[in-house]
């Protein structure tokens, strides 16, 4: 009996692998930065590496989901924010990398979604807690972050900050990134 062949057509990658921790610098463990690093980045650039020869035949769309940690460093959560962050570096790279493919490559940093109920984070010794529920006055629901994605592939946008605040952060980073800094070392004595 002849082998099946077995066709696969991959239109979009969603690369939304994500871990967190909390803790300053100075008190997590680095074993944290490790879990973070190969979730978060690697997780994703592996399943961008496989998808990629798919990409090619259908002209799709590879995105990475960034979070508003990957535009300006967050104290307490720097090993998270460097996760994200490399998450931009390897987004704007891979999209100059494919663009002769007419592969699409975005990211997309979203601001604070609804979580899990069940959703944890490693503290800085690298154990497992439950992140507390967030202010429902800042959170997003999934619908409304998984529209914004859709409209942000539809329309092959590289880059697209989901929330105002995001928004305003963003330009006060590149305007006066003095000004975030205070406002988040503000912030930061709340930790």
């Amino acid at each position: 009996m002849p082998e099946m062949l077995m066709v696969c057509k991959i239109h979009i990658i969603i690369n939304n692998a994500g871990l967190t921790a909390k803790g300053s610098i100075e008190e997590s463990s680095t074993e944290n930065l490790k879990k973070l690093l190969e979730t978060n980045v690697l997780g994703s650039v592996n399943m961008a590496k496989l998808a990629i020869p798919y990409l090619r035949q259908t002209k799709g769309s590879i995105i990475f989901i960034g979070s508003l940690a990957g535009l300006s460093g967050m104290p307490y959560f720097s090993f998270y924010s460097a996760s994200k962050m490399a998450l931009t570096a390897i987004a704007q790279a891979l999209k100059i990398e494919l663009r002769k493919d007419k592969i699409h490559v975005g990211i997309a940093y979203v601001g604070f979604t609804e979580n899990d109920v069940e959703k944890q984070t490693f503290t800085a010794d690298g154990k497992m807690e439950k992140i507390n529920k967030r202010s429902q006055l800042l959170v997003v629901p999934v619908s409304k972050t998984a529209k914004t994605i859709l409209k942000q592939i539809y329309n092959r946008k590289n880059m697209v900050i989901h929330t105002f605040i995001g928004k305003l952060n963003y330009l006060f980073i590149k305007i006066c990134p003095g000004i975030v800094e205070l406002i988040v070392s503000n912030q930061a004595k709340n930790y």
